[in-house]
């Protein structure tokens, strides 16, 4: 079985995260990572359509604050900084949501990815989705967005579905999409892990303010 990565949508690199440099993210990288996972979130289907908007909306956000002053916004923390100390918070609001869009997004993968590096195949992952809205997203949500997304978790598309969408419609690639997702995983989280760090260590109350 072939593993070449350029068989998977993986094979661009635009799914993988920034390295940080001295606990900061640059900006324009991060950006374009965000968006190649929305890209990658759309060939999911109409599912995610909900989650793909606002995703989409706090990048436009983000890229709109970036533009402000691109040469002190270099870097997502120098940006959230100097909001802060402007008594704003559109871009650290638009930051914290995307993140955990995100989250969300990475524990869903990491499931299936983990799962399959088991050898544990179900073809049914809804409870990796149901899984990832309760640890990232339900606690935001009212009433009614909650009975949404549970509802949607139900509709889960099948593994193989899944899979045959990572692997741009061809048959056989399984391989090459498990190990073209394992880096993918591994940045979201370091990315997650860093942002989160940026709330904490200023203050931001990274979890209030649904």
């Amino acid at each position: 079985m072939s593993t070449r990565s350029e068989e998977t949508v993986f094979a661009s690199g635009k799914l993988i995260f920034p390295n940080p440099k001295e606990d900061k993210l640059d900006t324009l990288e991060f950006l374009d990572a965000a968006k190649g996972v929305v890209t990658l979130v759309e060939l999911f289907g109409t599912l995610f359509a909900v989650v793909k908007s606002d995703m989409n909306g706090n990048i436009q956000k983000l890229t709109k604050q970036y533009q402000k002053n691109p040469a002190s916004h270099s870097t997502l923390h120098d940006m959230i900084i100097a909001e802060k100390q402007q008594g704003g918070v559109y871009a650290t609001d638009a930051l914290l949501w995307l993140k955990r869009a995100l989250h969300f997004f990475q524990v869903f993968l990491e499931g299936i990815l983990t799962d399959s590096q088991n050898g544990k195949v179900e073809e049914d992952v809804s409870s990796h989705l149901s899984n990832a809205y309760k640890i990232t997203l339900e606690r935001f949500h009212n009433f009614l967005v909650k009975k949404t997304f549970n509802f949607l978790c139900g509709r889960c598309p099948h593994r193989s579905k899944l899979v045959l969408t990572m692997s741009l419609g061809v048959e056989g690639r399984e391989e090459a999409v498990i190990q073209g997702l394992d880096p993918v995983v591994s940045s979201l989280k370091r990315t997650i892990e860093v942002i989160d760090k940026l709330y904490v260590d200023n203050g931001l109350d990274l979890e209030a303010g649904a």
